[in-house]
């Protein structure tokens, strides 16, 4: 169960995403919930892990004047990573296996073109970029949020589409051994976990998948290049197209 807070919240002055452990102590962080407007305050204790909460202010008769919304851990996580993109180019790619096999490695991609919050094929998409040209769409899920179905399959092929589920990010506040705005770019920047292919070209492309093949390195392999048709001979690890300097679109297939 998670009980992790809430990290992260709009400060007054200049309307950017601020983490708790950015501010000042208490009333004194001069932040709001992006919520609902009201003033949150920054609890910096040595039991809890650090986070916001909103003020509320009671009645005589001690009712809350000020009702909590519904501004969550999620929710705030998820805005400081949209905001992160606006400058943040780096993403790192889980691997894609067909069949057990590993089609697309692991990799740190170089994003082009970023938008925030912005439609893709007529939806809402939290973020769209290019890679090599290509298509890449980001989709951030969590409780409550789920991936649009229509993700799944788009009609433009030549594109790829990652569900990010942030509540893999849970231990890491609980631990709070960094910064709570360095974990997220750490996050985005290098690691996997919670990242999944949703769609990917190679799952749709019966030829590139290689089955009932006992792969050794002795294999010569002919690779080929989705993107700029160039092909070349190689070992398995010879995947990096030379000319587009990437392996996203580069297939292979053993040599008879």
């Amino acid at each position: 169960m998670n009980n992790v807070k809430i990290p992260f919240a709009k400060d007054r002055a200049t309307d950017q995403f601020v983490a708790v452990d950015e501010v000042e102590k208490g009333q004194g962080c001069n932040c709001i919930c992006p919520s609902c407007d009201e003033p949150l305050i920054a609890r910096q204790g040595s039991v809890n892990t650090w986070h916001f909460s909103h003020y509320l202010t009671t009645t005589k008769d001690n009712d809350s004047a000020t009702k909590p919304c519904d501004y969550s851990f999620e929710h705030s996580v998820r805005l400081m990573i949209l905001q992160l993109f606006e400058e943040l180019r780096s993403f790192t790619v889980p691997e894609l296996k067909i069949d057990h096999r590993v089609v697309a490695k692991e990799r740190m991609l170089n994003l082009d073109d970023v938008e925030l919050r912005c439609d893709f094929e007529g939806q809402l998409v939290d973020i769209k970029s290019l890679v090599q040209g290509v298509p890449l769409i980001i989709y951030i899920v969590h409780k409550g949020r789920r991936l649009p179905m229509n993700l799944l399959r788009p009609e433009i092929q030549r594109c790829g589409v990652i569900q990010l589920n942030i509540e893999s990010l849970y231990r890491e506040f609980e631990r709070r051994n960094k910064p709570f705005r360095e974990i997220v770019i750490n996050y985005l920047k290098h690691e996997t976990a919670g990242k999944k292919w949703v769609y990917h070209v190679k799952q749709h492309l019966p030829e590139l998948v290689e089955r009932n093949v006992t792969q050794r390195p002795s294999i010569f392999y002919q690779f080929n290049c989705l993107e700029c048709n160039s092909s070349w001979s190689g070992y398995q690890n010879d995947d990096m197209c030379k000319t587009c300097k990437s392996p996203l679109y580069v297939y292979r297939k053993a040599k008879q």
